[in-house]
């Protein structure tokens, strides 16, 4: 159970926590009210993981297309974000392209592997982006203080289900197996913890910087600035490793539901996919195809575990 809830972890980061643009796009720019949304987000990604657990896949054509697509559409923006990393850090000419196909071609080569890759990842990932997040909040700010209708935080709630059917469908690509029920509720309850822990420490250290990083597209990067080139590094490192290992977990759901239609070359068919979607940019990808494939998600996972009963 361990190596599983590890395994979701580090497939979830990348898409749902570390870069801080989807905290500061779905939580923090509503101030006070995100607190109210991080918790929503953490028993509603509690439920869905115990759900897809139950349910135990997908099995229509309809919920293998939109996990393909939702897939396609994750692993363009950790390419696009890979890319945005060398070009903060790299000092090369290009160092944008050459750091998505580097990093793609890379988490291809991996994806094929075993689950177990993932779970040292995520030992070695989810401790350093706990720091990083604890010394984001070290760095002093100051937002003011916004008020929203009710009909804003209606739809700022709408939004972050899209986020939770995001977060589960990054991890499906690393749900294999049936489990027992204790299993399953252990398994969904821990998500459920892991989540309020990142989105409590990411809300607390980008609320101060609303209004300053509200464009900025990795703002957890541009945060630990404040450290000097240590901390610029670390930062950039730690984020790097969560948009590869949310990579890899993406390209092995899309390989698998490849897999029946190209029966040839389908890594490089993937890779050249992805590739075409991380040139929409990662900030377009985040605000637009996130919510709207998340929220479709968690409509037929609904669906499916009303059959499933």
């Amino acid at each position: 159970m361990g190596e599983t809830i590890l395994c979701i972890g580090a497939a979830m980061v990348g898409a749902g926590f570390a870069s801080g643009r989807e905290i500061m796009r779905f939580f923090s720019q509503y101030g006070a009210f995100s607190w109210a949304l991080a918790a929503f987000a953490s028993l509603m990604t509690a439920w869905m993981l115990r759900r897809m657990l139950a349910v135990g896949g997908v099995h229509s054509r309809l919920e293998k297309g939109l996990l393909f697509l939702f897939s396609l559409a994750v692993g363009g923006g950790m390419t696009a974000a890979a890319g945005e990393l060398w070009a903060l850090t790299v000092p090369v000419h290009y160092a944008r392209t050459a750091g998505s196909v580097v990093t793609l071609i890379a988490c291809l080569l991996l994806a094929g592997g075993s689950l177990r890759g993932m779970a040292w990842l995520g030992r070695l990932l989810l401790p350093f982006l706990l720091a990083v997040l604890i010394l984001c909040l070290r760095v002093p700010g100051a937002s003011r203080q916004k008020t929203y209708t009710l009909w804003e935080m209606i739809l700022a709630a709408v939004s972050v289900a899209g986020y939770c059917g995001l977060n589960g469908m990054t991890a499906a690509g690393v749900l294999s197996d049936s489990r027992p029920r204790r299993e399953q509720n252990g398994i969904a309850a821990a998500i459920g913890l892991l989540t309020a822990l990142l989105l409590g420490l990411g809300n607390a250290a980008l609320l101060p910087h609303a209004e300053s990083l509200s464009d900025a597209p990795l703002p957890t990067v541009s945060l630990l600035r404040a450290y000097g080139k240590p901390g610029y590094y670390l930062s950039a490192a730690v984020l790097y490793l969560a948009a590869s290992t949310t990579l890899i977990a993406v390209l092995r759901g899309l390989l698998t539901l490849a897999a029946p239609y190209l029966p040839r070359h389908k890594k490089a068919w993937i890779g050249l996919a992805v590739l075409a979607v991380s040139f929409l940019g990662f900030q377009d990808i985040v605000g637009t195809a996130y919510p709207a494939l998340g929220w479709a998600y968690l409509i037929l996972l609904g669906t499916a575990s009303r059959r499933n009963e």
